[in-house]
């Protein structure tokens, strides 16, 4: 399958997933959903995030390995203090290897609002 192809296909799923109830999703999912590897998929989505395109922003998820509860960061800067902290988990206070904190923090993709907004009062 050709680049221009690949992020085509990447395209359509994302502009299938902004009129579902779907919030966020990773790379992962959208590389099983088209075919593509994971890195690939990455990049075509990093594409969309762009200033002229915004249509998805990047975010971070944190999933504590102790209580399996779920921390977004929606703000890169944010993660780092995160990561450079006491190494605890920002809910239930367990300490934390910086290993895991490392393993357990997901790049995840959310719909710009206004672009949302944009699509689906269009498909009406």
């Amino acid at each position: 399958m050709k680049v221009n192809e690949k992020r085509r296909n990447v395209r359509k799923v994302v502009d299938r997933l902004v009129k579902s109830r779907i919030e966020n999703f990773m790379p992962s999912y959208i590389a099983y959903m088209t075919g593509t590897n994971v890195d690939e998929a990455e990049k075509f989505l990093d594409e969309l995030t762009l200033q002229d395109a915004e249509i998805l922003r990047i975010n971070y998820k944190f999933i504590c390995p102790e209580c399996s509860k779920v921390k977004y960061f929606e703000k890169e800067s944010d993660l780092v203090k995160f990561q450079k902290s006491d190494y605890e988990c920002p809910i239930c206070g367990s300490e934390i290897l910086k290993e895991d904190i490392e393993n357990n923090t997901f790049k995840i993709y959310v719909f710009d609002k206004e672009y949302r907004e944009r699509r689906k009062k269009k498909d009406e």
